[in-house]
């Protein structure tokens, strides 16, 4: 099944928002991720429009939509080096609380820095 980009940009925010809302329980937070996954999923078997994607969302003005998107980009080798160093500087900032380990864990997930190296 083909998406547009505007689909998957709209997607992609709100499952983002989703999971980066401490206000909301576990098990919609939990699913949210796992539609993250199947978009990030897509995407990298849609490298065009992932680029396009990425080019959106990494500007994207909420932060856990830009830890996501940060990480696909990372994975497919597109704005690698940007999307690190914003990782690693959300990764230190203890202002945002469960974003900062979030962007830790995609980090970590890609062995670019283990958790303990925190």
């Amino acid at each position: 099944m083909d998406f547009t980009k505007q689909q998957i940009e709209e997607a992609y925010v709100n499952n983002s928002r989703i999971h980066g809302d401490i206000n909301i329980n576990n098990k919609k937070s939990n699913k949210a991720a796992k539609e993250l996954m199947k978009l990030n999923k897509y995407l990298k078997e849609n490298i065009d429009i992932a680029k396009d994607v990425i080019d959106d969302l990494f500007i994207y003005p909420d932060i856990n939509t830009q830890i996501w998107i940060s990480a696909l980009a990372i994975d497919i080798n597109y704005k690698s080096e940007e999307s690190i160093n914003f990782l690693l500087s959300t990764g230190n900032n203890l202002n945002i609380g469960i974003l900062a380990m979030n962007a830790r864990l995609r980090l970590a997930d890609r062995m670019i820095k283990a958790i303990d190296e925190w």
